[in-house]
């Protein structure tokens, strides 16, 4: 996801180095090679009628210039903004970009009433006149003791580019403001690994309990509940003890119950929810926004099907159901509708996996796509700007049938 700022053309040229072609290059050539390297949409060029030779030729086309004036004696290519600043302080003219144009403008002439531009628009040349007129009223003026004055001002604005992400529209999951409820132990022998778990009371995020989607953590409500709490894990081998654990922020899924002759009673399904994240504050997004979700999964050995059996953990494909609302839109998969939706994010098994190993959501983003570091899911906003809080819900995760 980016933050994006208003960037002048022009300002892009500063990374675009000077082309030779040939020995020499006109002014006008040197103007539209850097027009062309702006890549945008600029199809337009004016140059004022005033900088002329003796017998009022062109001088755009006619004046041809060294290309070695533009590499050094190392070598090293000058940049096309260098380039059309250089053009614009000998010939003390003032370059800017209003839509699809580019003005080089000779404020000189506009002030002793020289309005006329030669316009360049693909291979063809003609010449037109600049005009804005305004009328000025005069609606009469009375005060006492006070004074008008005009601040002077220029047409040179100074535009940043930021290409940063936006990474924090929704809180980040660590265990900021939790609170200790207590510690299970649990020892795996088939492996010799040693699991710490460590439970606690994390009001940042909403966790959920029971078959019916109740909010609150299971341990609060019950240590034997269905349902998600937030807990810190570490493991180690006993064979082959760290000399530091290093804890991490997790989400504790108990998503089935067994009665004391080893029936399931009770499980989840894909709608439960297991956590939702709510922004701090709302934002407006327009279409060329991109959202990325990225999460890994640890399961305990074992996992329901839908024929409400226990298995071994099997390879396959399984899914997160997310539920993604910004204002009044939700994200169904496929676009963004005022009905409210759900969409599946997939995720693959492709190897052996136990409690000591992550199965992470496949990464989506390339360089194609241009969005930098992202890694996970990739979707777009919508083709019109939508504003308001962000909600996202993760709901239990399932196996496809």
């Amino acid at each position: 996801m980016y933050e994006i700022e208003l960037v002048n053309p022009i300002s892009t040229l500063k990374y675009k180095k000077f082309v030779k072609a040939g020995e020499t290059i006109t002014f006008i050539n040197l103007i539209k090679d850097a027009i062309s390297n702006t890549n945008s949409e600029i199809s337009k060029i004016y140059l004022p009628t005033s900088i002329t030779n003796a017998t009022n030729q062109n001088i755009y086309n006619l004046i041809a210039i060294s290309s070695s004036n533009f590499i050094d004696e190392q070598g090293k290519e000058m940049t096309y903004y260098e380039i059309l600043e250089e053009i614009a302080k000998y010939l003390s003219l003032t370059v800017t970009v209003d839509k699809d144009s580019v003005y080089f403008i000779d404020y000189i002439g506009i002030k002793n009433g020289f309005n006329q531009y030669y316009l360049y628009q693909g291979s063809t040349t003609t010449t037109v006149t600049l005009s804005d007129s305004k009328t000025i009223q005069n609606i009469g003026y009375s005060g006492d003791s006070s004074r008008l004055s005009i601040n002077s001002g220029k047409n040179k604005a100074k535009v940043t580019c930021s290409l940063f992400d936006i990474d924090e529209l929704l809180p980040e999951f660590d265990d900021e403001k939790a609170t200790y409820y207590k510690d299970v132990d649990t020892t795996n022998l088939n492996d010799n690994n040693y699991y710490l778990v460590r439970y606690y009371n994390q009001p940042k995020f909403k966790f959920y309990y029971d078959l019916d989607s109740k909010e609150g953590d299971r341990i609060q409500n019950n240590n034997d509940n269905l349902g998600s709490v937030f807990v810190k894990t570490t493991n180690y081998n006993i064979n082959n003890k760290p000399s530091k654990l290093s804890m991490v922020n997790e989400i504790q899924i108990k998503n089935y119950i067994k009665n004391s002759y080893g029936s399931i009673t009770n499980y989840l399904n894909n709608d439960n929810k297991v956590i939702t994240f709510n922004s701090n504050k709302g934002y407006t997004f327009n279409n060329n926004v991109y959202f990325s979700f990225n999460c890994s999964i640890k399961v305990c050995r074992k996992i329901i099907e839908y024929d409400n059996t226990i298995i071994n953990f099997v390879l396959g494909d399984f899914f997160i159901p997310i539920k993604l609302k910004i204002g009044n839109y939700y994200y169904n998969g496929t676009e963004w509708t005022t009905s409210e939706s759900k969409f599946n994010i997939p995720i693959s098994v492709n190897g052996t996996h136990d409690l000591s190993k992550y199965i992470t959501i496949e990464n989506e983003n390339s360089f194609e796509l241009g969005l930098s570091n992202l890694e996970g899911f990739v979707f777009k906003a919508p083709d019109f700007p939508i504003s308001g809080t962000i909600e996202l819900s993760i709901y239990n995760f399932s196996k496809v049938s």
